[in-house]
């Protein structure tokens, strides 16, 4: 058994390793294709009926001829990961410019209003990533990417020629809807276009983006603000969008399950080409889908899987260094651990998503959401700052970096007509627990809780997710393949549901 377990682990590796060889070369090692025919020839075999059906938006992705990415794929891979370092440089720099803001004389802003300024910034996120629930799967992946580039940039150009605290905080809104609409529309256009069994690791790599936004931000915050004042910062957000956002309007392509005449079913069964037409002209349609064919529970705790989540990443990151410096760690080696935290975020979905692609995600964001909280219990000993940048690393792994693993988890989760809007929906109703998370801390600091107290109370809510994503049940249309009894078209689900 112990062998086994060793191949097993061995043989992800090594998965790995090709994949990121062939995403970086566009080379692989030689490796037989699979016609879609011999593919869905064998998964007939494998269910013992010969008249089931691939998905249609497999059969539609290019990538499903053979497990490795093809030129499209890595294309897609590239851009998003191009347009995510953008997004989180555009968001993490704010934190960077707050010292110069505060010292501004001709606004003389209080404390009270920059973190106002702040929460215009997560309000504006949880309007994009509704507006994506809304939009993304009625008018295609592609147009709502580049709408949320366009968007975000153009508002970091203003925000650097904003001559009023009241032009600024609107940019810095207009900032947070690009970024939220990106998100979840980056992530179902990387699912949809990676080959089944590396959808998680496709992902991943896209994502590495914000982890590298994230320390470019805070690396050129140290060295621009203080020279040039925090005008500068936003000014270098924007020149590499002029590169960056002609490059997507040329080379990235609709999503292959979008273009596609025909999609996934939303309930087991075959979709009738009406039913998808009806999905592109009505919202209420497409979220009572999200809840439909035995969706409801799991889309309830996908949403507050992400809320536990992301009340964990914003809460880490903006009170870690000041809990760690009231313990007498050096401000220097307190604000590092940003950095490391931002090293998680990137080096944690590498690392396991092949995992997730091999062994199914719920293990593995479970097992991410247990390293953070042990990592948090660890803090309360107070170890060598050495030992604190690597509990930092696992706290990212699990928080922000466990994100995209759940925003891939939730991407599989939905059919293609409804993908998008299941994104949307839970990203933007999970953003909420961006804003609590460090109103959480505050109000415990406030409150005078103790140094193992404070640690304490923010790993609560990364066990309690760890239960969360254990109740998540089992995509509707897996528990379905093996049954041979007749089965509902899509459309008399939604006449039962209407």
């Amino acid at each position: 058994m112990k062998a086994d377990e060793v191949r097993r682990w061995y043989t992800a590796a090594l998965e790995f390793l090709r994949t990121y060889r062939l995403a970086t070369t566009g080379t692989s090692i030689s490796q037989p294709s699979r016609s879609t025919a011999e593919q869905r020839s064998r998964d007939s075999g494998r269910h013992g009926n010969s008249s089931k059906r691939v998905p249609l938006s497999d059969i539609a992705n290019p990538s499903i001829a053979t497990s490795s990415f093809t030129r499209q794929s890595r294309i897609v891979i590239a851009l998003c990961f191009l347009v995510l370092v953008l997004e989180n440089y555009d968001l993490s720099m704010f934190g960077g410019i707050v010292p110069a803001l505060l010292d501004y004389e001709p606004w003389a802003l209080t404390p009270n209003e920059v973190s106002s300024m702040a929460s215009l910034g997560v309000a504006g996120m949880l309007v994009g990533a509704l507006s994506t629930a809304a939009l993304a799967d009625r008018f295609g992946r592609r147009k709502i990417l580049i709408g949320a580039i366009a968007t975000f940039s153009v508002a970091i150009g203003l925000s650097a020629a904003a001559s009023t605290l009241e032009l600024f905080g609107l940019m810095r809104f207009a900032v947070g809807i690009g970024a939220g609409a990106l998100t979840p529309t980056a992530t179902t256009m990387l699912v949809e276009i990676a080959p089944p069994g590396r959808r998680n690791l496709a992902t991943a790599l896209g994502f590495a983006g914000l982890g590298v936004g994230g320390i470019t931000a805070g690396l050129l915050a140290a060295w621009l603000v203080p020279h040039f004042g925090f005008r500068s910062m936003c000014v270098t957000g924007f020149l590499p969008a002029l590169v960056v956002l002609p490059l997507a309007l040329r080379f990235l392509p609709e999503s292959p399950a979008f273009a596609a005449p025909h999609s996934e079913p939303l309930a087991p069964g075959v979709i009738a080409p009406e039913t998808v037409s009806s999905l592109a002209a009505s919202l209420g349609a497409r979220i009572r889908a999200v809840f439909g064919a035995g969706r409801a529970a799991g889309t309830v705790l996908f949403w507050m899987t992400t809320f536990c989540c992301m009340l964990v990443g914003f809460g880490a990151s903006t009170w870690l260094p000041a809990l760690l410096h009231s313990a007498a760690y050096g401000i220097g080696s307190s604000l590092l651990v940003l950095s490391a935290l931002n090293i998680g975020t990137v080096a944690g979905p590498l690392a396991l998503s092949p995992l997730a692609d091999r062994f199914g995600p719920k293990p593995v964001v479970a097992g991410a959401f247990c390293a953070a909280a042990l990592a948090v219990f660890a803090l309360c000993a107070q170890p060598p700052i050495a030992v604190v940048y690597v509990l930092a690393g696992l706290i990212g792994v699990g928080s922000t970096g466990n994100q995209t693993m759940i925003n891939s988890y939730v991407g599989f989760y939905y059919p293609a007509p409804v993908r998008a809007t299941g994104l949307g929906l839970s990203m933007g109703i999970g953003r909420f627990g961006g804003v609590v998370g460090p109103l959480y801390l505050s109000m415990l600091i406030t409150a005078g809780l103790g140094f193992n107290g404070k640690f304490l109370a923010l790993a609560a809510p990364t066990l309690f997710a760890v239960v969360l994503v254990a109740l998540i049940p089992a995509q509707p249309n897996q528990k379905s393949t093996s049954s041979s009894a007749p089965r509902p078209t899509a459309t008399d689900s939604f006449d039962q549901k209407a």
